[in-house]
């Protein structure tokens, strides 16, 4: 009973913040705080609680938003653009500022900093989980609007450090956003991400096999099976852009060997961006950018910022010392 009723009043709250980046114009919180997102072009300020217009709603209402989805399709290939983007989670506390950074199609992005850099910050602005205050974000030069933030994620299949597995299935937790997992028709791509992804014989050895039910958390498997599990969930999407939050760490030597051979796989042809706590990881990226207190401190390959910036040759010192 304490199971399923724990089970339950999670998945309500996640429904919650769900509906808070779908809808975000139908939810009023008790807390007096603002949903995730804001409809397109509308920002609430807490003093006033009044609508107020930005630059870009602005711009969005004078030109109407390209469609994504016609912009991709006309390209193949997909470019992101920060256009001097600046985001604050509160007054006088600046995350990022007036960031300006162009990723080309099919680049390896690594992105370092310390603590409190803006790591996370401009990863969820990728996401759409937030969106900037002044700047843009753009996507083969057109400006990415809140209305089209769904198709926008239909481009991205996002690895964090600690994959989330959903009740249901295993089936259905690989084909997360699929129109119907249960379909046959799917069945062999499912099978297929997940021998990708090095865990297909661990799912075959189960009683249920891809029937087997997930528990709460993923309870009933190991870490490296989760994350494992939500690699082959990447495999299946499919999808041209990859960002990545070091998905081996945390685990023991064995899982991170089979993740890293998978990811050698799945990151070839696709434009990554990865938030770096390794030395493989920078030493493998095309680009490095270094943030330093919400800015842009430097990009460079990893020899380049390795001569030039102290701050970096610290920072891979430090990595350095955690491997040994």
């Amino acid at each position: 009973m304490g199971t399923h009723y724990h089970a339950r009043m999670e998945a309500i709250g996640a429904a919650e913040k769900m509906l808070e980046i779908l809808e975000p114009e139908s939810i009023k919180l008790d807390d007096g705080t603002e949903p995730l997102l804001k409809t397109a072009g509308l920002r609430v300020t807490t003093a006033t609680a009044q609508p107020v217009e930005d630059s870009a709603s602005v711009t969005a209402n004078n030109n109407p938003p390209s469609d994504i989805a016609d912009v991709l399709e006309a390209s193949g290939d997909i470019s992101i653009e920060f256009d001097r983007v600046c985001f604050d989670y509160e007054a006088g506390r600046s995350a990022l500022s007036d960031i300006s950074l162009s990723i080309l199609s099919n680049e390896h992005i690594a992105i370092v900093g310390q603590s409190g850099a803006g790591k996370s910050t401009l990863m969820s602005l990728l996401l759409g989980f937030i969106s900037p205050q002044s700047g843009s974000i753009k996507i083969n030069g057109a400006p990415l609007h809140a209305s089209q933030l769904a198709t926008w994620r239909k481009q991205i299949a996002w690895m964090p450090q600690r994959a989330h597995l959903f009740h249901g299935s295993v089936r259905e937790n690989i084909a997360l956003g699929q129109a119907d997992a249960n379909n046959p028709d799917l069945d062999q791509a499912i099978k297929a991400a997940a021998k990708a992804a090095h865990i297909a014989e661990v799912i075959e050895a189960l009683p249920d096999q891809y029937d087997t039910h997930v528990g709460e958390r993923g309870a009933g498997f190991s870490g490296g099976q989760i994350q494992r599990i939500a690699l082959a969930r990447a495999f299946l999407k499919n999808a041209p852009i990859m960002l990545l939050d070091e998905p081996t760490a945390h685990l023991d030597s064995d899982s991170e060997a089979h993740i890293q051979q998978s990811l050698q796989v799945l990151m070839q042809n696709r434009t990554v961006i990865s938030i770096a706590h390794r030395l493989n990881t920078v030493q493998q990226a095309d680009r490095i950018v270094m943030l330093k207190d919400g800015k842009v401190l430097a990009t460079g390959t990893h020899d380049d910022l390795l001569a030039e910036q102290p701050l970096y040759a610290d920072m891979v010192s430090r990595f350095q010392r955690d491997e040994a």
